[in-house]
């Protein structure tokens, strides 16, 4: 019997699908390399039927395909990085973090230690933390039974048991499936396999050398890092398992075994998530200072226009603030994108060379990076990197009694958008809403 061949919609689909998958954010960039890895090896080495592309077939096809597979994501995730290096000034690579160091620097300095070169006491304690958790956190619904009782402690919903869990599906789809799909299923499930290998690791080493020591070492937001791969595989895995039943009858073993997967899902997943805890039960009330933040910025920007560029002070923890201000300005108007969260204002701080626009001479990087970021300095920096308004997200008494001369209010009218006006010792800031500027 002829085996149907992959037709270019399918493949095309899969194309999109990695290069949107790689612009979501570094972490995605990573997934969508792997998936697009497992992808090209499959064509290659397992799938036997042609591939055409358009009209090249063969070899000459699959290698295209394979092509556009690693091509397109990092086409997009290049071009978007000397997008914003245009536009915002920022220089995608320059992860900076606790160890102010590159992208590839990271990763080559993490194999590195990893291999026992020049490692560090805090590189040996994260990648402990880090295997810990994968055996001890739970964080799935895949956990039985009370946390103390012994059903608990072993089915604790950790990511070796959704691992397990995983791999036992792979296996599933492997003994179910013809000779073909078992190769195909026996070779996906080891890359898979090592790809959550390297992606764990790689996981480990921003928190070595990008989070700070607090988060670091708490390994902050572990599961919101960890859960994307977690997810994927699972639903591979499943898809997997549902291709070798393509031929299965009704009620065969097969049939019965997913059907009970996906029922145990089901169960697992009312038993772990209370309606009031899932987006669609959350109360109105829960997103109304959400709903805020955007309303003022929306307000804001009828007084900006795209010639604008805003600097954006958000005093908040990680900078989560400022990201979420950055996407509702955006593109509309330009956002000042070197310094995030505005936690680290003092006049005592000293700001790192990758807070800095990648468009700054080695002079004027040199000036911000030589003295302490005073009121002056600020002013410098906003005259440099071509500010022309300041948001006021949130600030604390510290920054108002440090830099508040420089408001001409005062920090004191409820106003949340200033205009720069004046240069050097001259620059003040002039309140565009609130009271004073009503007035």
């Amino acid at each position: 019997m002829r085996r149907e061949k992959k037709p270019p919609i399918l493949m095309t689909g899969a194309v999109l699908a990695v290069t949107a998958s790689c612009l979501s954010k570094d972490m995605g960039f990573a997934l969508c390399l792997i998936a697009a890895a497992i992808i090209c090896f499959d064509l290659l080495f397992v799938q036997k039927e042609d591939v055409p592309f358009f009209r090249l077939k063969g070899l000459g096809g699959k290698l295209c395909w394979c092509a556009s597979l690693v091509g397109a994501p990092l086409a997009a995730f290049f071009g978007w990085a000397a997008h914003m290096s245009v536009v915002l000034g920022s220089n995608r690579f320059d992860i900076g973090g606790s160890a102010d160091m590159g992208m590839v620097q990271m990763v080559t300095t993490g194999i590195a230690e990893l291999l026992g070169i020049g490692r560090t006491q805090k590189f040996t304690d994260i990648m402990e933390l880090m295997k810990s958790a994968f055996f001890n956190t739970r964080l799935t619904m895949f956990s039985v039974g009370a946390p103390d009782s012994t059903l608990g402690r072993i089915f604790n919903g950790s990511g070796f048991i959704t691992v397990l869990l995983i791999l036992s599906i792979l296996l599933a789809a492997f003994l179910l499936g013809d000779k073909r799909m078992r190769v195909r299923t026996a070779w996906t499930a080891l890359w898979s396999t090592l790809g959550f290998a390297a992606f764990y690791i790689f996981t480990g080493f921003t928190y070595v050398y990008v989070f700070k020591e607090e988060l670091a070492y708490g390994l902050g937001d572990y599961n919101r890092y960890i859960y994307p791969y977690y997810a994927g595989w699972l639903v591979f895995a499943v898809t997997m398992l549902c291709a070798s039943l393509k031929n299965a009858k009704p009620g065969s073993l097969g049939t019965l075994f997913l059907l009970a997967l996906c029922g145990g899902c089901i169960w697992r997943a009312d038993a772990y998530l209370q309606p009031q805890l899932t987006v669609l039960d959350y109360p109105d009330s829960h997103y109304a200072g959400r709903r805020l933040q955007v309303e003022q910025v929306e307000a804001a920007k009828h007084y900006l226009t795209r010639d604008d560029k805003v600097f954006i002070v958000s005093m908040t923890q990680q900078g989560v603030g400022w990201f979420q201000l950055y996407y509702e300005f955006y593109p509309d108007v330009a956002v000042d994108y070197s310094f995030g969260a505005g936690e680290e204002f003092s006049p005592d701080i000293v700001r790192r060379a990758d807070a800095m626009p990648g468009f700054f001479t080695e002079e004027q990087v040199d000036y911000f990076t030589s003295q302490p970021f005073t009121p002056a300095v600020w002013c410098d920096y906003l005259e440099a990197s071509g500010c022309t308004a300041i948001y006021m997200d949130e600030w604390d008494a510290a920054f108002a009694e440090n830099y508040g001369a420089l408001f001409a209010d005062g920090l004191k009218s409820g106003a949340t958008l200033y205009r720069v006006e004046g240069a050097g010792a001259d620059m003040h800031f002039v309140p565009l809403n609130g009271e004073e500027a009503a007035s």
